[in-house]
């Protein structure tokens, strides 16, 4: 019988793996610094990689702004075959918004945000 997955579990391992490429630190270095399991950073490493290649891949590549359009990242948009729109973020936070259309009014709202 398969354990069911915990969400909080995956985006603590999407959050540290995000802190860890963006210190600029081995991956050994990291896990002393941050006491964490070695062994626990790599299987999660191949666990997310897993589970990532697992989801579809969008129909279309998703369009990508120039520097001078945007100094913001952008991350991948991936259309779920039951439409649900996932947006998972560097942090490694995922973002479902139910529904196209949904999903094109959360990007509408996004473009005309002043931060």
């Amino acid at each position: 019988m398969r354990r069911q997955r915990d969400p909080r579990l995956e985006q603590f391992w999407r959050r540290t793996m995000a802190r860890w490429k963006s210190s600029g630190l081995s991956i050994r270095s990291y896990c002393l610094q941050q006491s964490i399991s070695e062994a626990n950073f790599h299987a999660w490493r191949r666990e997310l990689a897993k589970r990532d290649s697992e989801r579809p891949a969008t129909s279309k590549p998703v369009p990508r702004l120039s520097a001078e359009q945007s100094s913001l990242p952008l991350v991948p948009l991936r259309i779920m075959p039951d439409t649900v729109i996932e947006v998972v973020l560097p942090t490694g936070v995922i973002v479902r918004v139910p529904g196209v259309e949904t999903a094109a009014q959360l990007i509408a709202a996004l473009e005309t945000a002043t931060c």
